[in-house]
């Protein structure tokens, strides 16, 4: 049985939105970090590592589902002012020794789904030596899926990028898997992004 364990990265200071916490946001009715977490749980993943910043106080919502869930722990990272790479790494230093491969999600994506982790996780588990990455119209994207040969390299990453130095440097190790209209990837860095996300979502629950 393959082991594959997600980190939701949501340790960022989010200072294009005015200095408030965008996953703490509000998008229809649920802070943005908990359509994430509930997303992720419902996906096979094995276990999942939410990083958060320092002193950021969860609402009692999202708190009660993250502490009582088995699959799901948190870490701190200290110091979010070093990057992206700084809450990789804080993630990574909590998995399970017997990890075939870690998903690095991120936290400001709450239109991900639990089908479009899974389909990716499907796909590693055919290639479980190889980068796996979402494809949408051939643009590539992020949830990716590394796998435990590559920790190594990603203990040594720093700065801002993410995984984007590992996955250029193997490139040709890459397995694609095209999401075409399954995914939607729309990220949050702005008020603008903010009341976009919150209209997705309305427009999402209305086709349900």
């Amino acid at each position: 049985m393959i082991n594959i364990e997600g980190i939701i990265l949501a340790a960022g200071l989010s200072s294009r939105l005015f200095g408030a916490n965008k996953i703490l946001a509000d998008v229809n009715g649920a802070p943005l970090i908990a359509w994430v977490i509930e997303e992720s749980v419902a996906s096979e993943l094995n276990r999942i590592t939410l990083v958060l910043g320092p002193n950021m106080n969860l609402p009692v919502l999202v708190e009660r589902r993250v502490f009582s869930h088995p699959r799901v722990r948190t870490v701190t990272n200290p110091s979010p002012e070093n990057g992206m790479s700084s809450s990789i790494l804080a993630g990574m230093r909590c998995l399970d020794s017997s990890s075939d491969g870690v998903a690095l999600i991120l936290g400001d994506q709450p239109l991900i789904t639990a089908a479009v982790i899974n389909t990716l996780l499907a796909s590693f588990r055919k290639y479980p030596e190889r980068i796996v990455a979402p494809l949408i119209q051939g643009r590539r994207t992020t949830p990716v899926i590394v796998p435990a040969a590559l920790f190594p390299e990603i203990m040594l990453i720093t700065g801002d990028v993410g995984a984007r130095s590992i996955v250029k440097r193997h490139a040709e190790e890459v397995i694609g898997v095209e999401m075409a209209l399954l995914y939607d990837d729309t990220d949050v860095d702005t008020q603008d992004d903010l009341v976009n996300i919150r209209k997705k979502m309305a427009d999402r629950k209305g086709d349900s």
